[in-house]
């Protein structure tokens, strides 16, 4: 108790100098405050953005050895593409996770990549095969630009708006719903070819680069389009010179005996890929398992604790004896929420280099208040003080000012943090956008956040003030009588 009675009557004593150091203290801590606040936002945001567009909280996916996300193998954007391979008993999968309690909502996925052709513009696409009626109303945050969203059971395919607006300045004029559009992929099955109807335009609540190349179309096209179909009838709708071409039966195109043609009959890409598109998902080819799927993806209930329900899911599955696995909604973006964990990385790493130079410049305030108080130091040492003494005074002032700073810094920060919130911050950057989850920027303080910045300002002070104690320590008693 006498050591912190004497730490508070120096610090008044010497309150100019006091309060300049309280003052930088006071400051850091106002700093970590706003910098976490807009960090915890840009965290939450950026869930919120994948979470409610695509990611759902929590997915079902088949069990193999490579990562495996909603845009597939390796998680890439945009590439050579790799069939997913099918989630295995999807019925049986759905009513597990549809029994869990805080399951809000589950929905089927079939996810592929695609070469898109709109008025002669192609462009790579990633496509999500979707039963309409139920996937849509699970993700509410897409908006219905134009047209329709996706119906069960019906040809179709929506694009973002970002994408329509593009097309619209290359070509003069933006693609019309109703317009066809074909749809090629080429994998390691095969080459395919499928033509929908332009359905409808389609927003997230905020854009960026990955988001725009989503495209929604039919699950019965995806899976044409990935090689889910036992068998075609395609054939039939072709031109009777092309189905030599189709049926396998090359002797007939070198026959010597086959009947003369003109330039005009001859048989063109061009309309063996017509004929191919449009025999898409209409035609009588039948899938293999009208019922498959690659992901089953889910949305929780408010308040339902994410790590719960996965590790009872986990269970659940690995008891019924199903290949599966539970991913959260990183996994399910891929290298999408990679910018999550860089946020995160970059933070810390500033944070820990602001810490050093806080520490040093604190460092040497504390050293030039303890010379302005050399006399006095070194005449305890000759009336006998040990140096335990000394070294206890000058750690408690500079507990004692480390307490006050940083309570003055939690309020002051705490003040501007909410003045902040309410206010709220407007850009147009898309990438910002995606990373606050809006095109308004609020930053988000949380108890954590106050109590870190609160206990961080008295580890800094008092990694800062041992210098100073060290160069306490050192003023020999003898300088008592020469100050004099």
């Amino acid at each position: 108790m006498l050591i912190l009675n004497l730490a508070a009557r120096n610090l008044l004593r010497n309150s100019r100098r006091s309060l300049l150091v309280g003052s930088l203290i006071a400051a850091c801590v106002v700093i970590a405050i706003i910098g976490n606040s807009f960090f915890q936002s840009s965290v939450a945001g950026l869930r919120r953005t994948f979470i409610d567009c695509f990611t759902g909280d929590l997915f079902v996916a088949p069990r193999i050895e490579a990562p495996l996300s909603l845009f597939g193998e390796d998680i890439p954007v945009i590439g050579a593409y790799s069939p997913i391979p099918v989630l295995p008993k999807a019925d049986s999968v759905d009513q597990i996770v549809r029994q869990q309690p805080g399951v809000a909502s589950a929905v089927f996925q079939i996810s592929g990549y695609a070469l898109m052709e709109i008025q002669g513009i192609r462009n790579p696409v990633v496509l999500f095969g979707v039963d309409g009626d139920g996937y849509f109303g699970a993700f509410d945050s897409v908006r219905l630009v134009r047209g329709t969203f996706l119906r069960t059971e019906a040809p179709g395919l929506m694009i973002s708006e970002k994408s329509a607006l593009d097309i619209g300045k290359m070509t003069g004029h933006e693609p019309a719903i109703g317009d066809p559009v074909q749809l090629s992929v080429f994998t390691n099955r095969g080459f395919s070819i499928r033509e929908v109807p332009l359905a409808g335009t389609f927003e997230y609540p905020v854009s960026n680069a990955v988001l725009d190349r989503i495209s929604y179309v039919d699950s019965d096209t995806l899976r044409a389009l990935n090689g889910m179909i036992q068998g075609s009838s395609a054939s039939e709708n072709l031109p009777k010179d092309a189905r030599t071409w189709v049926s396998g039966d090359l002797q007939g195109i070198f026959d010597s005996k086959g009947t003369e043609t003109t330039v005009d009959s001859g048989i063109r890409l061009s309309d063996v890929e017509r004929a191919l598109a449009a025999s898409g998902p209409q035609d009588k080819a039948k899938p293999k398992d009208a019922g498959s799927w690659n992901f089953l993806v889910i949305k929780l209930a408010s308040g339902t604790d994410l790590n719960t329900v996965k590790r009872d899911l986990e269970e659940k599955l690995r008891s019924a004896g199903l290949e599966a696995r539970v991913g959260d909604w990183k996994a399910a973006a891929g290298s999408g929420a990679a910018l999550a964990g860089s946020l995160s990385l970059a933070f810390n790493v500033g944070l820990g280099l602001l810490a050093i130079v806080i520490i040093l410049v604190l460092a040497n305030s504390f050293v030039a208040l303890v010379t302005e108080r050399t006399s006095e130091i070194a005449t305890m040492r000759a009336v006998g003080a040990p140096k335990r003494f000394v070294r206890s005074l000058f750690l408690g002032e500079a507990t004692v000012l480390c307490i006050l700073s940083g309570a003055a810094g939690v309020i002051l920060g705490s003040l501007l943090v909410a003045w902040m919130h309410r206010r709220g911050f407007a850009t147009d950057n898309r990438i910002i956008s995606m990373v606050f989850g809006g095109r308004i920027l609020r930053p988000l303080l949380t108890p954590g956040t106050l109590v870190a910045a609160f206990l961080g300002s008295i580890v800094i002070g008092g990694a800062a003030s041992l210098f100073a104690v060290r160069f306490a320590l050192r003023i020999h008693p003898a300088r008592a009588m020469e100050s004099e």
